[in-house]
């Protein structure tokens, strides 16, 4: 069952690799292109604009295609179509109410703040724009039924596309006119098509899968039991991770201006290369933890997680070699001299995602086991200990003083996840 597990991994895995490795090269094609065009300071602009919205709308978003994976597994399993309805559609539901109220609450929040001196009129007019983002997140529930179905390859198309969108739009911006508010319209722009073409994709393999269209179906009272306190749980988790996430760039422009976060951005884009091999791996592993441990349990589920944690160390060190010799040379080719600066941050940071290689199966395996509550805590910890470093580490070295951080914040987080692991009974 073990061989084939991986076999599973090895194929889910690929298709997303594949699209990945490309969108990873349009993405970093696309960053290099505004970085050149914008300039250090409209660079740095765009990218606190962006984080204080992306913060905003990971606060509010329910991450809602976990919970539909998680609740969805057992249902594809005995066959239930109309359960698997049941679950997607409550879902979208959750996205629905919160999308709605919460984007157009956030743009009176950026009002209310600019009439409080926090914004000038150009801030206002940005990040407003990057707020529309809350309207259009619907697509979470369709995108967990897209994984449900094992329908991978269709999930790295739908990427692949979004990027591709993305960068030429971004090419006729520098082509035309340069102006900040057209990068930040087409950004937008290739949201909205990304989240339309994944509902797309949803509903066209469930329809080729089950023969019928999806019908939205709501759930009587006691169906779905423990979704709710699921999905809050992995909500609070989301929402704690985006603070580790984000706040690096906040505090950063406080204390040092936008110049050192457009500097500092870059380095995190090139170190997050990274992730682009390890994220499709990450991708293929709740759907298939969650089968996993619906037909074998949670004995087995361990057995396959400790091999995944303790193969990530020796892949981690072969990409840190690679990485500390060719990164700084690959900065400068592509981005310029005037970043230059962003090497030694790169490294840093690339150590830090050290942390994510190894713990990467321990929340998808609590998640598969619906212990979101665990992921949660973790997660808070964490945070907590991250919190504490940040500020003195950014007022004392800057970007090098926030990567430094997120070394500090991978640390405490391996270190308590792994904890809590190895006390987690088996069933």
């Amino acid at each position: 069952m073990e061989q084939a597990f991986y076999k599973s991994v090895l194929k889910s895995s690929s298709y997303l690799f594949g699209g990945g490795v490309l969108s990873a090269a349009f993405a970093l094609i696309t960053m290099v292109i505004m970085a050149r065009s914008l300039g250090l300071a409209d660079f740095g602009y765009f990218t606190l604009s962006q984080t204080y919205v992306l913060v905003f709308v990971a606060l509010v978003n329910f991450q809602i295609w976990q919970p539909v994976v998680k609740f969805s597994t057992p249902y594809l399993a005995s066959g239930s179509v109309e359960s698997i309805e049941k679950v997607v559609s409550k879902g979208f539901l959750a996205d629905l109410w919160v999308a709605l109220p919460c984007g157009l609450g956030g743009i009176v929040i950026c009002q209310w703040l600019r009439g409080q001196g926090f914004f000038s009129d150009a801030a206002l007019e940005v990040t407003s724009y990057f707020m529309t983002l809350c309207l259009i997140n619907l697509s979470g529930a369709f995108n967990g039924l897209i994984r449900v179905l094992g329908e991978f390859k269709l999930l790295a198309r739908d990427q692949l596309i979004f990027t591709v969108v993305r960068l030429v739009g971004v090419l006729l911006a520098s082509y035309l006119d340069q102006e900040l508010i057209s990068y930040v319209v087409i950004w937008i722009a290739a949201e909205v098509i990304f989240h339309l073409l994944v509902v797309w994709t949803a509903l066209k393999a469930f329809r080729i899968k089950f023969g019928r269209a999806f019908q939205l179906r709501l759930c009587e009272k006691g169906e779905l039991t423990g979704f709710w306190s699921f999905t809050l749980s992995n909500n609070m988790d989301i929402s704690f991770r985006m603070v580790s996430k984000f706040i690096d760039v906040i505090i950063l422009g406080a204390l040092a201006g936008k110049e050192q976060v457009a500097i500092y951005k870059v380095a995190v884009q090139v170190a997050s290369l990274l992730l682009r091999f390890t994220d499709p791996v990450y991708q293929v592993l709740l759907p298939l933890f969650s089968r996993v441990y619906v037909d074998e349990g949670g004995a087995a589920l361990r057995r396959i997680v400790l091999r995944i944690s303790v193969v990530g160390l020796p892949v981690f060190v072969l990409f840190l070699a690679v990485f500390s010799l060719f990164s700084g040379e690959l900065i400068v080719l592509l981005f310029g001299d005037a970043y230059q600066d962003a090497y030694p941050i790169a490294i840093i940071y690339f150590i830090a995602l050290g942390g994510a290689v190894i713990g990467l199966p321990y929340v998808p395996y609590f998640q598969a086991r619906g212990r979101a509550d665990i992921c949660m805590r973790v997660q808070f910890g964490a945070t907590l200990v991250y919190l504490l470093a940040i500020y003195p580490l950014i007022d004392m070295w800057g970007g090098v003083g926030a990567a430094i951080s997120y070394v500090v914040y991978y640390v405490a987080w391996l270190m308590i996840m792994l904890t809590v692991f190895l006390k987690c009974k088996n069933n």
